[in-house]
């Protein structure tokens, strides 16, 4: 008879301990080590159990996690899973590759079952829902051949089509011979089917470590490794139960059941109990810095870094906490990583695959190919084609344009022919995608260039890992290439576009190795992992319990009732609170058994944008304390106490200095800072409003866009929706003369200026969303110019103005949305996308300082873009325009043409604001008398002071050019919570 048992113990109570001592008297009997195989979860958990096998046998006792377990026999036998010859686990099935036979699978089924598909198939996001669902079937199914299904016939229609679609999925895959990620254990059941293949894999004596963390699949997996004659010995923390309140645990509890595992409880001393803190902190930030301030405490008391470890139950703490530890001198595990994002050649690889699809760049796509590095243009010669691209008047990469800006030198004009020469030439190859751009980036030595550049930059870690990337994106493409080909549909340069751009999502970061690191853990992958000082973070009421995301189309019950009878269906249960609570309990009692000596649980009691969140009531229930009405922890006589505060161990420093303070005394050697050259500068300077506008809100920020030009940082859909609908309006304005169009003209316009870019918009859903807004706004404004009513010449848009400061060698350029005409004067137009609009009152308010002394010393300009557009008209020059001499501006109007109509359909104040311009007067004068209570009828601005924003304007200037950029938000942290640049701060409020 197998011996079968699961040992029962808590965590460092020695049950793996117990598997150890079993292999060991196996071993000691005869058994041959080869005989013996240890399988567990994640990869910590593996790597304790292969050194406490070697230390106790002397042998290296076969030890790895399941899932290289199943690609092991998949790579070793992959006729037998009906794989390729040479199968291994770089071709696993890419997601986007899965997503097509997906919807193939889906769209075939649909078609004999018109329901679900017809109504639901071509929706945004469909397929990733989809994707959700198969998952959870291949997790239930145990196999992936679709003959060995059950046939279920589900009472619901959906529900039943969607089990029709996965079967049909299936068949594809096998089929054209490919294995996505989430069905490699199911495949590796099938291959074990085969009796060789069995025989092959089966072991004398297995070992399971933390049995309790297996999912259903890898439960199923190991089921098929079990021979009758197998001894099998497992490890658990608790022995399941079959009325446990949750679902997986009664399947654990069947699957010990079915292979006779006896339970054992170890009788043994629990280790002490780790000594615990708590803390309450006021953001997350303060959070992340109170761990970063204990940790380096730490350090410097003991001199070993890799005492502590942080879990994070909150994601949103991982980039605060990667933030901060290295400001106390303390590095991260996985610091620094490089993706399919980060490679040089990255970006040049999509410019070049859009290029050869024939169809030309965006504006944006085009700038940033002109002034990357590797393409070797100079400086000057990248400023004059960026220019000539945003005046329209060049376009850089189309074959028949000649129109070569006249500041280009000789080499810009060879370089960018070379580049239209090997574009024309690599249209003609008749060779796949994958091959096309790689001669692509050869004939230009693109490829060269960008590896010689990241040599010079990065460490050689980093380009190994680079390089390694570059090939995975290779192979993504290839292996599309051939799935395709199969599929009879070959890919298209337009499809490797798609494929590239989705790829680099799915290459997974690699970070900075590092001797002594803090690790930041997973709470759900903490197989093996201990450390002397444990800190849990984020321990609020939304991550712990963490909610469980509900499957489509059907609730807990529907999913039951048709899919209960598969061999590893568990239940969802994202709706039971008993089972949340109970998860949640599991999840912090493992947490706190990863701590050696002490452990430390925290939370903040806002979120990043300041809005209120309790403590967890796991929390609470775990140390003993009740919350209060003001929701805070109260804990009771003997407990500890709560931490509401950073931890404040040097009274005399401040906390801006916290992180200088302490990389000083640390005991691990920080990076050097790289050595800049100052920045150049220009002669003369060149400022736009709205880096003024940056400039006046925070110094650092504008610092980081528009000097460092992080553009990419503060990118949003936002920024992208204004740019489309500015230049659709500015069409509208020079082609439609004042007469309204309708929803399809719109429409026209919109598309003729859209970009399709996902990356641009976040997704294609928020895609949809603002090109429906984008519509919107052009048919709001095309009514609403016919029907207004005023007397006014419209003289053009979209113009770039150039508005020189000599005494301060400085010129302001920028450009104006629209310019008007009329008796009185003329009138400058700025477009805002948004729907709420300012009063009257609060946009003088932004430029126009208080009279109160106090007030205004404090006092900063906000959106001073309409008076420095009537400034500049006054005082400079309009591109492509001829003013009449001595011409003044009347009005400044901000029209918000998503708002220009309210709900009943009338025209709508909100979505005009004017203010009139006039002469000051020394006495009485109407602008300046309407302070600080303003009225909204007065609506006006006198020349006094716009003469005071000029002022202001030069007096940033100077601050800018004299390199002033300290971190200075106008309003706070209600500044810094919502900028896109905190995360590099060095003094974020």
């Amino acid at each position: 008879m197998p011996q079968r048992q699961i040992f029962c113990a808590a965590y460092r109570c020695g049950k793996t301990q117990r598997l150890v001592d079993v292999a060991a008297a196996a071993l000691r009997s005869g058994m041959p080590h080869t005989q013996i195989l240890a399988l567990a979860v994640h990869r910590p958990a593996a790597a304790v159990l292969r050194e406490m096998l070697h230390a106790a046998t002397g042998r290296d006792i076969p030890t790895t996690t399941l899932r290289q377990r199943a690609l092991a026999i998949l790579q070793d036998t992959p006729a037998a899973a009906q794989l390729p010859s040479g199968w291994s686990e770089a071709a696993l099935l890419s997601g986007i590759d899965r997503r097509r036979l997906m919807r193939q699978a889906w769209a075939r089924v649909g078609a004999e079952h018109p329901s679900l598909f017809a109504r639901r198939g071509h929706q945004p996001g469909a397929l990733d829902w989809l994707a959700l669902l198969f998952d959870r079937f291949s997790d239930w199914c145990g196999t992936a051949d679709p003959h060995r299904l059950p046939d279920l016939r589900p009472a619901d229609a959906g529900l039943a089509e969607l089990w029709h679609a996965y079967r049909a999925y299936l068949h594809l895959c096998r089929q054209h011979g490919v294995v996505a990620f989430n069905e490699v254990f199911n495949r590796a059941v099938d291959a074990l089917r085969v009796p060789e293949v069995r025989q092959n894999h089966t072991r004398h004596l297995l070992l399971l470590d933390d049995l309790d963390l297996w999912q259903p699949a890898e439960l199923l997996f190991v089921a098929a490794l079990i021979g009758p004659q197998s001894d099998v010995y497992a490890a658990c923390a608790n022995a399941p139960h079959a009325d446990s309140p949750l679902a997986l645990e009664r399947l654990l509890h069947r699957w010990t059941m079915r292979h006779a595992l006896q339970p054992v409880t170890i009788d043994a001393a629990a280790p002490p109990a780790p000594e615990m803190s708590v803390g309450e902190y006021a953001t997350p930030d303060a959070e992340a810095h109170a761990i970063a301030r204990r940790i380096a405490a730490l350090t410097r008391a003991t001199g070993q870094p890799d005492d502590a470890a942080i879990v994070a139950f909150d994601p949103e703490l991982v980039p605060l906490l990667q933030r901060a530890l290295p400001q106390y001198g303390l590095p991260v595990q996985g610091q620094t990583p490089r993706d399919g994002y980060t490679l040089a050649l990255a970006p040049l690889a999509v410019a070049g695959l859009k290029l050869l699809t024939e169809q030309p760049l965006t504006p944006a796509e085009t700038i940033a190919l002109l002034q990357h590095p590797a393409l070797g243009l100079s400086i000057a010669d990248a400023h004059a084609a960026v220019e000539a691209v945003e005046q329209q008047r060049f376009q850089p990469f189309a074959l028949d344009d000649q129109r070569w800006p006249a500041a280009l030198s000789a080499a810009g004009r060879e370089r960018l022919t070379e580049m239209r020469s090997a574009t024309a030439a690599a249209r003609t190859d008749d060779q796949p995608p994958s091959a096309q751009i790689q001669r692509w980036l050869a004939r230009l030595d693109l490829d060269a260039r960008a590896w010689e550049q990241s040599a010079t930059v990065l460490e050689p870690w980093a380009v190994m890992i680079d390089r390694q990337h570059w090939t995975r994106l290779l192979d993504f493409l290839r292996q599309s290439e051939a799935l395709n080909a199969t599929l009879g549909t070959p890919l298209t340069i337009a499809d490797a576009v798609e494929v590239f751009t989705a790829a680099q999502a799915l290459i997974p970061p690699q970070g900075q190795p590092h001797a002594h690191a803090i690790p930041i853990w997973q709470p759900s992958a903490l197989g093996g992992c201990t450390a002397r000082l444990v800190f849990a973070a984020g321990l609020h009421e939304g991550a712990l319990p963490q909610p469980i995301q509900p499957l489509p189309l059907a609730d807990d019950t529907a999913l039951i009732e048709a899919f209960g009878a598969l061999p590893g269906f568990v239940a969802p249960q994202h709706q039971d609170r008993a089972a949340a609570w109970e998860r949640a309990t599991h999840d912090l009692q493992r947490v706190v058994g990863r701590a050696l000596e002490a452990i430390h649980l925290s939370y903040s009691r806002t979120d990043r944008q300041g809005r209120a969140r309790l403590p967890s009531p796991v929390l609470a229930a775990t140390i003993g304390a009740s919350l209060d009405r003001h929701g805070r922890l109260q804990c009771a006589e003997g407990r500890p106490p709560v931490e509401t505060a950073l931890p404040d161990e040097r009274a005399d420093t401040t906390f801006t200095l916290w992180p200088q303070s302490f990389v000083t005394d640390s005991l691990i050697a920080t990076q050097p800072s790289l050595d800049l050259p100052p920045l150049p500068v220009e002669s003369p300077f060149q400022v736009s409003p709205s880096a003024l506008e940056d400039y006046f809100t925070c110094p650092r920020r504008c610092f980081y866009a528009r000097m460092l030009g992080l553009y990419d940082v503060v990118s949003s859909p936002r920024q992208t929706l204004g740019q489309v609908v500015h230049d659709a309006l500015n069409d509208l304005l020079h082609e439609s003369q004042g007469a309204a169009i309708d929803e399809t003209g719109a429409r026209a316009l919109v598309a003729r200026h859209w970009i399709a870019d996902d990356h641009r918009w976040g997704s294609r859903l928020k895609q949809i969303v603002f090109r429906q807004l984008a519509e919107q706004a052009v048919l709001n404004y095309a009514r609403y110019e016919a029907e207004r009513a005023e007397h006014t010449t419209f003289l053009g848009g979209e113009l770039r103005f150039h508005w020189p400061l000599p005494d301060i060698d400085t010129i302001i350029t920028g450009r104006l949305d629209r310019i008007d005409r009329s008796a009185a004067g003329l009138h400058v137009i700025d477009y805002k996308l948004g729907q709420h609009s300012p009063s009257i009152n609060d946009l003088l308010g932004e430029f126009v300082p208080p009279r109160d002394p106090q007030q205004a010393a404090a006092w900063r300009p906000g959106d001073i873009q309409l008076p420095v557009y009537a400034l500049a008209l006054e005082q400079g020059t309009i591109e492509g325009l001829e003013l009449q001499p001595g011409e003044r501006v009347a009005t400044m109007t901000l029209v918000y043409p998503l708002a220009l109509y309210g709900d009943s359909g009338r025209l709508s104040a909100r979505g005009r604001r004017e203010i009139r311009l006039i002469d000051h007067r020394d006495e009485a004068c109407p602008a300046c008398a309407a302070q600080p209570e303003r009225s909204p009828k007065t609506g006006t601005l006198c020349r006094e002071q716009l003469a005071a924003v000029e002022q202001r304007v030069r007096e940033a200037v100077l601050r800018m050019r004299a390199a002033e950029w300290q971190p200075d938000p106008r309003e706070g942290s209600q500044t810094c919570a919502g900028c896109a640049f905190r995360p590099i701060c060095s003094d974020p409020q």
